[in-house]
């Protein structure tokens, strides 16, 4: 029937090299579709979540089922069904976010879930990032993406663009904007400076790094002010994902009794740049002696 047809390419976003739609369906669960090449041809596309038919039915143990195998009660006949009718796509990171879309006249306390997926698009591992409209069960999607200053932002929304008037939640409190914060890949457990005479030593120590291309380190004479890059070239990484590393930078550009301030960026692969800091140091006037 209509309700149980991929009725409505909803959303599309680039992955991998992919070109991936979330695919709006009424009942039992939105799907995800991606293909390499674009073309109409059969086999041109492939499932990324849910499946053709009733192949691959919603299972909660299963977030490639249809609608992420997520599923909640519906009013209208008390039955435990799937929830997600519609994906919003989104790339930032070198992640794919998946917003979804709830009916909220048949699923009114279970709130709309954000997905993130990683690894090769052809084989995606799914993450759930709420489950349940960040606390909020009003919140039936989320849909807008965008990136500013290199974070993720998100619109939440306690309407479907079906709503008609009065046709929104009681006690619901309008959209809402949520700032996705992705944790960096680098653990770093310390960020020093030291002062020295007509120097400052800074050193830095990691835990982990994952997928990490190295650090720059830059210099200001405020805590708040501007801030330049002070190395010429990358300070390339040394640690991994199951081991860290301790580094060392020398800046002798500096005046005696005049203290420097400095922020360390840690980038990784993806070329997303993370700050640490301010620390600050102060060069010895005199040598042997601190100011």
């Amino acid at each position: 029937t209509f309700t149980l047809a991929n009725f409505q390419a909803w959303s599309w976003a680039e992955y991998d090299n992919l070109l991936f739609t979330g695919v709006a369906r009424l009942a039992n669960g939105a799907r995800i579709v991606y293909t390499a090449t674009g073309s109409t041809a059969d086999g041109a596309w492939a499932y990324a979540v849910g499946g053709s038919g009733n192949t691959k039915p919603a299972d909660p143990a299963d977030p490639t089922s249809d609608g992420f195998g997520s599923k909640a009660i519906n009013i209208i006949n008390n039955k435990l069904q799937p929830k997600n009718i519609m994906i919003n796509l989104f790339t930032y990171n070198s992640a794919l976010y998946a917003g979804t879309a709830v009916d909220n006249l048949r699923f009114t306390t279970s709130g709309a879930e954000l997905w993130k997926a990683t690894g090769p698009g052809n084989n995606l591992t799914w993450t759930k990032v709420t489950g349940n409209g960040f606390g909020d069960t009003n919140i039936c999607q989320f849909e807008a993406f965008t990136v500013f200053n290199n974070t993720l932002y998100v619109v939440a929304s306690d309407a479907v663009y079906s709503n008609f008037i009065g046709e929104i939640l009681s006690g619901s409190t309008g959209a809402k904007i949520y700032r996705i914060q992705v944790p960096t890949l680098i653990e770093l457990t310390s960020f020093d400076a030291a002062a020295g005479w007509k120097r400052i030593v800074l050193s830095w120590k990691t835990e982990s790094e994952t997928d990490n291309a190295g650090f720059n380190i830059y210099r200001s004479e405020s805590a708040n002010g501007d801030y330049t890059k002070i190395n010429g070239s990358l300070i390339p990484a040394k640690g991994s994902s199951t081991q860290g590393a301790t580094y060392q930078f020398i800046d002798r550009d500096v005046e005696k009794g005049k203290t420097c301030y400095y922020k360390l960026e840690d980038i990784d692969l993806s070329g997303k740049a993370t700050l640490n800091g301010p620390v600050s140091a102060t060069p010895w006037a005199i040598f042997g002696f601190r100011k």
